[in-house]
């Protein structure tokens, strides 16, 4: 364990570091790899999605794109937007 203390309190936690690290203490990255968005696996997937509803939005309905991505309506319409 690991005696922190921040502002006046103390507070104990594990200091486990990451694979850039052995310890968050000693890191020298510029921003924690934890404070950084996770990209999700689902992103590439869903950009060849969002392309290919606005491609076929002028041949097809919000209803009928909703359908046949299993999405809902409001979902089709914010993609379209975007």
């Amino acid at each position: 364990m690991t005696l922190q203390v921040v502002e006046g309190r103390k507070s104990e936690y594990p200091d486990t570091g990451c694979e850039l690290s052995p310890t968050c203490l000693d890191c020298t990255q510029p921003v924690c790899r934890y404070d950084l968005p996770a990209v999700s696996a689902r992103q590439p997937r869903n950009e060849a999605r969002d392309k290919e509803l606005v491609r076929l939005k002028a041949t097809h309905t919000a209803n009928a794109l909703a359908k046949r991505f299993n999405l809902s309506r409001r979902q089709v319409f914010r993609i379209l937007s975007s």
